[in-house]
């Protein structure tokens, strides 16, 4: 459940990216993100992630 003081907690999730699983690269910096927080806030990205599009299976070093 969150409580009061989430948001803190929110944001050092995001920023460690620890636990993350997917990873977005945007001219050339690397965004470690949650498909459970991007999935239920962006359509296309849900769609994406869930349609089997050719970038949503890319491994990346």
């Amino acid at each position: 459940m969150l409580t009061q003081g989430s948001g803190s907690f929110l944001g050092r999730l995001l920023e460690s990216g620890d636990f993350s699983d997917l990873t977005f690269i945007c001219h050339g910096e690397k965004f470690r993100v949650h498909k459970a927080v991007v999935c239920t806030q962006s359509a296309p990205i849900k769609a994406a992630v869930q349609g089997g599009f050719k970038v949503s299976h890319v491994e990346r070093e």
